[in-house]
């Protein structure tokens, strides 16, 4: 993975985030009219939208696709291992496979165009403060799971502040075992580079999206949810390593 490219200027990059924003607000709101009629179509126009959006902040997005585009046992259970940065809104829909729909923390829905059109794309609401709530929704999003939707989950539950990797919550795999649903574990590196906590001007340069082997849930029951989420853990600890060694190695 390449080193963050300079900073742009304060001009430049207000200038990015003006282009990127005005594009994103045609391109998801294009997405949530045609969502109700046909989630692929909407879930093309979302792809584009991010590849629009990536090009006018200079990412260069690598996608390493482990399980060579086979997905075909539904419905998935999306899990982000290490949610970094906001840049991240430009790699997910571009990097995933299938329509999904997003569980989102209602500080996320303030955030103009992404946050207010999600909920015009089916995601599903929780409030941190609000355990009880954020149970029935996880109980709704196992029942969209059943009805074979698949979702986009980042198991953190919010950004880190320095890149590295927070308590994982088990909430991804409470959902993925009750409905029986497959994993497919999904990590973005070099986004934080790009964007840190806390910054607002994009550094251009690399960012890699990797989807890892997807995990089968069939058979696993709840007395299952602690091993699985050691085992996300573990897959995300590796991966972090093996790009670390990569980098140090150049």
């Amino acid at each position: 993975m390449s080193d963050a490219g300079a900073r742009p200027g304060l001009v430049a990059s207000a200038a990015r985030w003006g282009l990127a924003l005005g594009s994103s607000a045609l391109g998801l709101g294009a997405a949530v009219i045609t969502h109700p009629a046909s989630p692929a179509l909407a879930h093309r126009i979302l792809k584009a939208t991010a590849a629009i959006g990536q090009r006018i902040f200079g990412l260069e997005v690598v996608l390493d696709d482990r399980n060579h585009g086979a997905y075909d046992d539904p419905p998935y259970v999306i899990v982000h291992l290490n949610q970094t940065s906001l840049i991240e809104n430009f790699l997910h829909a571009w990097s995933a496979p299938i329509p999904y729909r997003i569980i989102v923390n209602i500080e996320f829905l303030l955030l103009p165009i992404f946050g207010w059109a999600n909920l015009g794309l089916g995601s599903r609401v929780v409030v941190r403060q609000r355990p009880k709530q954020a149970k029935r929704v996880i109980r709704r999003a196992i029942d969209d799971l059943r009805r074979g939707e698949s979702y986009l989950i980042a198991i953190e539950g919010r950004r880190s502040p320095d890149g590295a990797l927070q308590p994982y919550k088990k909430g991804a795999a409470v959902m993925a075992i009750e409905a029986q649903a497959t994993i497919l574990p999904y990590m973005t590196i070099g986004a934080h580079e790009r964007l840190p906590v806390g910054e607002w001007r994009v550094r251009p340069g690399r960012v890699d999206a990797i989807l890892l082997e997807a995990i089968p849930t069939r058979g696993l029951t709840y007395d299952d949810r602690d091993a699985l989420l050691a085992r996300l853990r573990a897959l995300a600890e590796r991966e972090l390593a093996a790009h670390r060694a990569a980098s140090s190695g150049r």
